[in-house]
């Protein structure tokens, strides 16, 4: 293992690729979202707060050329500049990682989406109505 970052799912056939990633920042319950794209093959956003323990949260993360977002349970959370080009892949999806420790978490619902979702939709998927 890498160091004490856990990993809660990584997209990519090793470990220098994201397409995306979410992490654990160390010794933290705020998530650390990551993605490839022209400026770096680790470019994204972090989550300015934390998950609650013990409790269900839904978590949006979105990416578009330019902007990374991270939603916690229907609402913005934070907003990042990244490049301008995202780089995709074809590799694996990873619940958790090859190259890190899992996070001690559960996914109840993972949706990949090929497009952005707005608000609206957002709230819609977090109850189950999309």
């Amino acid at each position: 293992m890498v160091n004490d970052w856990t990993a809660v799912f990584q997209k990519g056939s090793k470990n220098t690729m994201r397409g995306p990633g979410v992490f654990f920042i160390p010794k933290t319950f705020k998530l650390h979202s990551r993605t490839a794209t022209n400026k770096h093959w680790n470019d994204g956003c972090n989550a300015k707060s934390g998950l609650a323990i013990n409790k269900w949260s839904h978590v949006y993360v979105q990416f578009a050329p330019g902007f990374a977002w991270i939603y916690i349970n229907g609402k913005g959370n934070n907003r990042c500049k990244i490049g301008k080009k995202l780089h995709l892949n074809w590799a694996p999806l990873y619940l958790g990682s090859p190259w890190y420790k899992s996070a001690n978490a559960s996914i109840r619902n993972l949706r990949y989406h090929n497009g952005r979702l707005t608000i609206q939709q957002i709230v819609k998927v977090m109850n189950n109505q999309l």
